[in-house]
């Protein structure tokens, strides 16, 4: 398979109308600076100083590209649950091996990547 021409099919995708309202609204949002990610049995991303007008843009956002199939998330105060709790899996397998110093692929199943 060649990849470039798996790249220019996915990059058609972006331009389904179904698509184009999640581009512009993730557009809208503002980039930060002060953030930390804490990766656990959920992404956790703390934005310091996010005003509530900004939480509400986000928490819209958000709403907007549901369902949500991987996760769970948490933005702040905003959980965003998911169909598929991922960790729940992950949990059951950690302890048989040791991932430390390793280089994972997840291969996913109709997901474009």
């Amino acid at each position: 398979m060649d990849l470039n021409t798996l790249r220019d099919e996915r990059k058609k995708w972006l331009t389904w109308k179904n698509i184009i309202p999640y581009q512009e609204a993730i557009k809208m949002l503002k980039t930060y600076e002060d953030v930390e990610v804490k990766l656990g049995d959920r992404v956790e991303v703390q934005i310091k100083d996010l005003s509530t007008r900004d939480a509400q843009q986000i928490k819209e956002t958000a709403l907007l590209m549901k369902p949500w199939r991987k996760g769970p998330f948490q933005i702040n105060d905003l959980f965003i649950d998911s169909e598929w709790q991922s960790q729940i899996k992950y949990n059951l397998l950690e302890p048989h091996f040791d991932l430390k110093d390793k280089i994972v692929g997840d291969i996913g199943c109709n997901n474009g990547y």
